[in-house]
């Protein structure tokens, strides 16, 4: 298909296989029914074993020393599309495979009798105190991505700037190569979702994200554009009407993917973007600005990007009329 074809030829970067990981193998998160019949009436379903509520954590009376190994862990009701809600309402106790050894739980007391407590279900392979699969802690430290891999009709790739913690639902990207938030807008786009529908994996309307349909996606690197995406996606992160934003973001997208094509059927919009942006900024970056700048930012731009006499917003309207084999195959998809 020459629209694969186009993207394709625009790769100027790939990621790497040590740059993608898997989320921790917890296969006793918490109590479930099979569990319960083996603990016990004492127990109920949905109580903690490796992962914790705030409560079930408070009432362990943990020393300092036993906190080092309690790390905030977060699920789908906290990542989303783009960005992450900081709140996360469950802990998960992370020991790795030295914890194999039962010598090594002897400094941390209340937790291992917590374990002990569900001794009897704990499967792990580095049982009776640690993870099946801990994975290198560094995929779950500082700044990178994550991605749920099975997406739901939208793919959803999260900036996640502090440290988290998550299971097998979702997956990291953690490279210092490429800036994670051009990155992100990137592999959230209209583009990578036509590529992965025609080469990748999908369940029905799901995507099937694992660590080689997102190896496959072909990345441009786009630096003279990298400071308006990296813009548009910061703002996207920040306000509130994020569908809005991210038809902007796409569109500068493919601006990236389809230059000659765009500029020939004079539905280009990447000059236009950076120009109001540019108006609207005065040069300055997005992430530098206070909140109370970045409130009036967004609402500027939203009311620019909004009105019927804007340049990207008639080139928009434009894109399925003026570009019906390209452009239109890949919104409609």
């Amino acid at each position: 298909m020459e629209i694969l074809n186009l993207i394709y030829s625009k790769s100027n970067f790939k990621l790497l296989k040590s740059e993608i990981n898997s989320g921790i193998d917890i296969p006793q998160d918490f109590v479930n029914k099979s569990s319960l019949n083996t603990l016990g009436s004492k127990f109920n379903i949905g109580d903690g074993i490796f992962v914790l509520s705030g409560n079930e954590l408070k009432e362990l009376y943990l020393n300092d020393n036993e906190y080092s190994l309690i790390k905030p862990f977060y699920t789908t009701s906290e990542l989303y599309r783009y960005n992450v809600d900081s709140k996360n309402k469950y802990w998960i106790i992370y020991t790795d495979s030295s914890f194999k050894n039962p010598k090594t739980m002897t400094q941390f007391p209340n937790v291992k009798s917590h374990l002990d407590r569900f001794k009897e279900v704990i499967t792990s392979e580095n049982k009776p105190y640690g993870l099946n699969r801990a994975r290198d802690e560094k995929f779950f430290k500082g700044e990178r991505l994550i991605v749920q891999r099975k997406c739901p009709q939208k793919l959803s790739f999260v900036y996640v700037p502090f440290d988290a913690y998550f299971n097998r639902t979702f997956i990291p990207i953690k490279t210092s190569r490429i800036n994670l938030k051009y990155l992100s807008g990137i592999l959230n786009s209209k583009v990578s979702s036509f590529w992965l529908k025609n080469k990748g994996k999908m369940q029905g309307d799901n995507f099937q994200v694992d660590k080689d349909p997102v190896l496959s996606i072909p990345i441009h690197l786009c630096k003279s554009a990298s400071t308006t995406l990296i813009n548009l996606v910061s703002i996207t992160i920040k306000g509130e009407n994020k569908v809005f934003f991210e038809e902007i973001i796409d569109a500068v997208i493919f601006n990236l993917y389809f230059p000659e094509h765009m500029e020939e059927n004079s539905i280009d919009v990447l000059k236009f973007v950076e120009k109001d942006i540019n108006d609207v900024m005065k040069d300055s970056f997005f992430e530098k600005l206070d909140d109370s700048e970045k409130e009036q930012v967004i609402q500027q731009l939203h009311a620019k990007w909004s009105h019927p006499d804007n340049e990207v917003h008639n080139r928009i309207k434009q894109f399925a009329i003026k570009s019906p084999e390209i452009l239109k195959p890949i919104l409609e998809s």
